[in-house]
């Protein structure tokens, strides 16, 4: 119901209580909310990510065609970010600290709240290149009233300069680099994100 059952994932336990292991190195063990669940018409549990620098914890709810996640909150570290995702252009050997208090991957209806804050670090793009240092960053990401998200990525130091620009419509998720994020960080120069929730 959760988890994709591919190659990538381990899973084992069960709906109640159980765990999946993602490429050997992330582990996410849930339990079963039952209040919860009956309360929201859905499966509900609360959970917990762990391993390769990465502790992170919130809750869920899923029913047919609706994931949401809310209080997630923790450490981790942008190889979590490269696992989950598959397609960064870049290797950083950074430390993330998130609070989000609610995702929704739920079609049209998909939004995000809250910010992720990144450690100064350095990041490389694949096959090789210079190794770039990066400053501390902040993705801030906020729905407006019509349920549409907005996010941002800029220097902690210089909340105003934003190197990423994104959101959610309609269903639709996309994320690309501003000018100024080319310049400083012009690894991002060729990724872009857009692609239907």
């Amino acid at each position: 119901m959760l988890v994709d059952p591919g190659p990538r994932w381990a899973v084992s336990g069960t709906i109640w209580h159980g765990e999946a292991v993602l490429d050997g190195a992330y582990r996410v063990e849930w339990r079963w909310a039952l209040f919860r669940s009956l309360a929201n018409l859905g499966f509900a549990t609360d959970w917990r990510m762990t391993g390769s620098g990465a502790d992170v914890a919130g809750s869920a709810i899923s029913s047919p065609g609706r994931l949401i996640l809310e209080g997630v909150s923790g450490r981790a570290d942008t190889a979590l970010l490269a696992a989950l995702t598959g397609d960064l252009p870049f290797a950083c050997d950074v430390g993330l600290t998130i609070e989000v208090p609610r995702l929704a991957v739920a079609g049209r209806k998909s939004s995000l709240e809250g910010q992720v804050q990144s450690d100064a670090g350095h990041c490389i793009a694949p096959g090789g290149g210079t190794d770039m240092p990066v400053p501390a960053l902040i993705m801030r990401a906020a729905r407006d009233q019509a349920g549409n998200t907005a996010a941002t990525v800029a220097p902690l130091a210089q909340p105003r300069i934003r190197l990423v620009e994104g959101g959610m419509a309609g269903g639709r998720l996309t994320v690309g680099p501003t000018r100024t994020g080319v310049g400083l960080l012009p690894f991002l120069r060729n990724w872009r994100i857009d692609r239907s929730w």
